[in-house]
């Protein structure tokens, strides 16, 4: 404001200077910001006699305004600092420079004149001052042209602009902010209208899964594989398209010939070493069938406790769920001579594994179609899913 009472560039000749009137453009925001400053004419500046002009008013406020931006400006460029010493400045805050002095101090003013200094020296000081001293030099020419005020007497000046829009319209601006306002409620009606049907879907789908019944998933699958199909294979929903299977018969035929024929060589070949009295003697005691079978049951017995002892040390036996795991538990005195001979013994529960293994799948399914929710589909049958790992 020292700058505006003064008046030392746009205003020389003081009040002496002759005042004309002119056409200046603006924009709308800076017209009404004019308006509604209140602001006293500097002492110096030749108002009219006649209050309330104002065209007077508006060139007077104009006038101060570039006066104070040439005269910051000009001081700006003589200093060289404007925005390259504050950034400048702040570099030097950043890397310690000062040491964490107190602003002001006699030690932080010695080095800030050390910073000074050097900054005057360099190149960036130079830059910056061009860049500061560029309009202060432009507004020096425009200054320095000659002019009169002759020069502006018949100029044409078009009628003022309709102002009434900055007295009339706060109706209009509270009508617009309203539906404005009406446009965010709406907007958090229904956010808050989704985010409740959301709730109500998770809890929705938890109570399902909290009813589903894994019972009947047990009997629907032993239903489905005991269940006689038909020539065609398993039975699926009718809108699906299945394509038939494209059989040659004799060529099937011919492969099944081939195959028995293999066998048979190699079974031929292996009765060739041994005895012949001993393949006599089965043979006749053979006759009435009963011999053969006992020797079937003990070669299945022998064959099964060697396939027995080789998985004994595998992990394989532990991938199964058994009948007695669960009261195996909560008797924790049994001995250890008892603890393996019921893992030894105790049957695989085939009902629990199977919902094992499928809800194993389908979790691992991530809620995308797969084969655990497909083979399922077609039975007719859809799992709850698991809103947990969502959330």
């Amino acid at each position: 404001m020292k700058h505006a009472a003064k008046m030392e560039r746009f205003l020389k000749g003081g009040k002496e200077v002759e005042m004309v009137t002119v056409a200046v453009k603006m924009s709308m925001a800076m017209y009404a910001q004019l308006m509604q400053q209140r602001f006293q004419a500097p002492k110096c500046y030749p108002m009219p006699p006649k209050k309330g002009d104002l065209e007077a008013e508006l060139g007077m406020k104009i006038a101060c305004g570039f006066e104070m931006m040439y005269q910051e400006k000009k001081k700006e460029g003589e200093e060289g600092k404007g925005s390259g010493w504050k950034m400048y400045k702040e570099s030097l805050e950043k890397s310690g420079y000062f040491k964490g002095l107190i602003p002001g101090s006699k030690e932080y003013n010695m080095l800030t004149e050390k910073a000074e200094e050097y900054y005057r020296n360099s190149s960036l000081f130079s830059k910056t001052r061009e860049l500061l001293n560029a309009p202060v030099r432009q507004i020096d020419e425009i200054l320095s042209l000659p002019y009169s005020a002759d020069d502006f007497k018949n100029e044409d000046i078009p009628p003022s602009d309709d102002d009434s829009w900055l007295y009339s319209g706060e109706d209009e601006l509270n009508s617009a902010l309203q539906d404005r306002q009406n446009e965010m409620d709406l907007y958090e009606l229904k956010h808050k209208k989704k985010s409740k049907e959301q709730q109500d879907t998770g809890a929705s789908s938890r109570s399902k899964g909290e009813d589903f019944d894994l019972s009947e998933l047990v009997k629907t699958m032993q239903g489905f594989i005991h269940k006689m199909s038909s020539y065609e294979g398993a039975e699926v929903p009718v809108d699906r398209d299945p394509r038939e299977v494209e059989l040659d018969v004799e060529l099937f035929m011919k492969d099944v010939e081939s195959v028995i024929k293999c066998r048979g060589d190699e079974n031929l070949t292996g009765d060739v070493d041994d005895d012949e009295g001993s393949l006599d003697m089965d043979f006749g005691e053979g006759e009435d069938g009963s011999d053969m079978s006992d020797h079937e049951d003990s070669f299945m017995h022998s064959y099964s406790d060697v396939m027995n002892d080789e998985l004994r040390n595998t992990t394989l036996k532990r991938s199964f769920v058994h009948a007695n795991e669960q009261s195996s538990n909560k008797n924790e005195g049994t001995s250890n001579v008892t603890e393996h001979m019921d893992e030894e013994f105790s049957p695989v529960d085939v009902d629990v594994n199977l919902i094992k293994n499928l809800v194993d799948s389908f979790s691992c399914q991530q809620g995308v179609p797969g084969p655990t929710s497909n083979m399922l589909g077609l039975m007719g049958v859809k799992l709850p899913k698991d809103d947990s790992k969502d959330n």
